[in-house]
């Protein structure tokens, strides 16, 4: 099966577009709240804190994973359906800043995997 450009196609495309951006974005945003909520009272001179924020945060990992994967969905939904964004520049585009999201996030994982070895070696 296959997506057409037909008239008739158009509006369920972009209803399931929006769908699947709204959903994305709830999503996302649940789960950064989330993290910045986890941690509270903030130790982090304290193993025991670094170690349970670690775990946490990366069991939690999947949330985020999830929401970009249905905000990104969205935009291959649009685009198939030729529903494109038009002329804005690439800044200004929700698909940017998501990208960015995610590269802010696996930043984060990488830099939270040798503090999380060193606190299980320590302890």
């Amino acid at each position: 099966m296959s997506l057409t450009n037909s008239p008739a196609s158009r509006p369920l495309s972009s209803l399931s577009a929006l769908s699947l951006r709204v959903a994305g974005i709830i999503v996302t945003l649940s789960a950064l709240v989330d993290m910045l909520i986890l941690p509270i009272p903030y130790q982090f001179g304290e193993r025991a804190w670094q170690l349970a924020f670690t775990t946490q945060i990366v069991d939690r990992g999947l949330v985020p994973l999830v929401g970009l994967a249905l905000l990104f969905s969205s935009y291959w939904v649009e685009t198939s359906a030729g529903m494109g964004q038009g002329d804005r520049p690439l800044w200004a585009t929700l698909r940017f800043w998501a990208a960015i999201l995610a590269s802010i996030l696996g930043l984060l994982y990488v830099v939270l995997f040798p503090l999380h070895l060193n606190n299980v070696r320590l302890k």
